[in-house]
């Protein structure tokens, strides 16, 4: 009699449980969603705080796009333990960030605003998964998480450790976010310290590491994309010069000055006209730092022909 009293005193609350995350039953994908739209907007917009672009950006990299694949994957609330999802949510994401920055490599340049895109995108299409599996499911079964007052105290989360695995896990998950929050804090409060350097690179006139104009006819002008990220540690200004070199002649295409934020990229499109008829020629793009021309900081160049 005991045992029958102990369980049906638990199944009420697991009923009363379910039902008080019922009316939010799928609130843990909306704020996904918002979080995730909200650190877009602070790629996006870098002039927005400072400390909120930390803060939301941190739990965008290392907690978010696990949590989606991880809600597309095990929908049910049976499927695995609070301890486990909240584990395998990190450890994801910790995976899938740099998976996509390496494929976007192949694709387009590596920098903030295509691998935010691009994260956006993986964890919408995650959550749109995550949501149509709950939906699927019988009223109760899917995974939710209960915000109530009493929930988030005692219910939203709970590990249940009744087991030395599962203890070992926990201790473990609590090790890794200590020491990643502390290696990000210590990032953020000495940013000087590191090396400094900039990218500059060319983009075909699509926006591709393909399709580079090579094949002029005089008088006709191309168009190429100059690209620019600086990692110097501070805000830079830059000169950008495209010269037409043979082995006799150099004359110059296009001077431009460009002042670009630190961590910022900056993309620009320019328009060459070559101005004499050669075949095997270099335009030389050079990139010099600070308004000083006498030597080039970067430089790269493409072989053309001029007809």
């Amino acid at each position: 009699m005991p045992r029958t009293g102990v369980s049906s005193t638990k199944a009420s609350e697991d009923v009363k449980n379910e039902k008080g995350a019922a009316h939010y039953p799928n609130a843990d994908l909306t704020i996904i969603l918002v979080v995730t739209f909200v650190a877009l907007a602070l790629v996006v917009i870098p002039q927005l705080s400072a400390t909120a672009r930390v803060v939301i950006e941190t739990a965008t990299l290392l907690f978010v796009p696990g949590y989606a694949l991880i809600a597309a994957l095990f929908p049910r609330r049976r499927d695995i333990n609070d301890v486990e999802r909240v584990a395998l949510s990190f450890g994801l994401s910790i995976a899938v960030v740099p998976l996509l920055a390496y494929g976007l490599n192949f694709a387009w340049n590596v920098s903030a605003q295509p691998v935010a895109a691009a994260l956006t995108l993986f964890i919408v299409a995650s959550t749109a998964v995550a949501y149509a599996r709950r939906r699927a499911l019988p009223p109760g079964d899917s995974f939710s998480v209960n915000f109530a007052a009493s929930g988030l105290l005692k219910g939203a989360f709970r590990p249940r450790l009744n087991t030395k695995l599962q203890l070992a896990l926990a201790i473990l998950l609590a090790g890794s976010v200590l020491f990643s929050a502390s290696a990000l804090a210590y990032a953020f409060f000495a940013p000087g310290i590191g090396e400094t350097y900039t990218e500059f690179y060319l983009l075909g006139p699509s926006g591709m590491m393909q399709g580079y104009p090579t094949n002029f006819t005089l008088g006709n002008e191309q168009s190429v994309i100059v690209g620019v990220t600086n990692h110097e540690g501070r805000d830079v200004n830059y000169t950008v010069v495209a010269q037409l070199t043979d082995n006799q002649t150099s004359s110059t295409l296009y001077t431009g000055n460009v002042t670009v934020a630190n961590g910022e990229n900056l993309q620009e499109t320019i328009a060459l006209t070559p101005n004499r008829t050669g075949n095997d020629m270099r335009i030389n793009f050079l990139l010099y730092l600070d308004n000083d021309l006498t030597t080039p900081y970067r430089e790269t160049y493409l072989l053309v022909n001029v007809t």
